[in-house]
């Protein structure tokens, strides 16, 4: 099972543990899932050029978690109340998109809840968190449609140069 209930740790976890209990209430092994996460991630020096980078992804998966305008999973009120505002706004024609309407209702305070961005010494203890929930993928989504290529494409490679090797371990 891969969720798509962002990056906070307490999302996560509720998520492993509605498909462990769901496993369990069917007579399943809980523990026969094997969980995994689509994460918001950008790796850049500046977590404010790393979020507009990656605002179309957030957008998308924070709507994901209001698909039918409730918001599931623990969220705060401030939260669930943005999360249906994301819902209500979002414009498909924009849909995963740098600078759409959706994406501009996203502020630093939530992304850096719901996403990791930033240099790889901000990204990694995050990443290592939710490993340790149980996670034993991730999907990583980086900078989205309507990003600057370049900029993108740099972040892309110090993810995968600066920030890969420490997963695998």
């Amino acid at each position: 099972v891969t969720f798509a209930v962002g990056a906070d740790p307490a999302r996560v976890a509720w998520a492993i543990e509605t498909a462990r209990e769901t496993r369990r209430t069917s007579g399943l092994d809980p523990h026969g899932v094997s969980p995994g996460a689509w994460v918001n991630v950008v790796v850049h020096d500046d977590p404010a050029v790393a979020k507009s980078l990656g605002e179309g992804g957030l957008a998308l998966f924070a709507r994901f978690s209001a698909m039918h305008r409730t918001p599931v999973g623990p969220a705060s009120e401030a939260d669930r109340v943005l999360l249906r505002r994301v819902h209500d706004a979002y414009d498909m024609n924009r849909h995963a998109r740098t600078g759409s309407q959706q994406a501009a209702l996203l502020g630093g305070d939530f992304a850096s809840r719901f996403a990791v961005y930033g240099p790889p010494a901000a990204v990694m203890p995050p990443l290592v968190a939710l490993r340790a929930l149980g996670l034993e993928r991730f999907m990583i989504v980086a900078a989205t449609v309507g990003a600057d290529r370049a900029q993108a494409l740099a972040c892309e490679a110090r993810f995968v140069r600066e920030v890969l090797p420490s997963l695998r371990a």
